[in-house]
């Protein structure tokens, strides 16, 4: 088993069912040889709010949720398929743009 780290930013923090206003920090224990994808999808199915916000259809991210991990971007970090390991820290933050 490995726990992983989240910080959500306060946008998310409700459809995660956390209460407050601020960042949000909590622990999430996944098998070994969990993925990112995994992680997400026990996410989702635990709160049916945060899988309308961070998915779209076939079970893609959409681009409303952008992933941090270990201060790595998750394309260069292996994707979702990224195999989660011990003391993981993953960022959930907005989906951003601009020009």
């Amino acid at each position: 088993m490995a726990t992983v780290h989240l910080e959500i930013v306060p946008w998310l923090t409700k459809s995660l069912g956390i209460d407050g206003a601020g960042h949000a920090k909590v622990d999430e224990t996944m098998p070994d040889g969990a993925s990112v994808l995994d992680l997400l999808q026990r996410l989702a199915q635990r709160f049916p709010d945060f899988g309308r916000i961070a998915f779209i259809a076939n079970g893609r991210l959409s681009r409303q949720v952008y992933i941090v991990i270990n201060d790595r971007v998750l394309d260069l970090a292996g994707g979702m398929e990224a195999e989660l390991k011990e003391g993981d820290r993953l960022l959930l933050l907005p989906a951003f743009s601009g020009g």
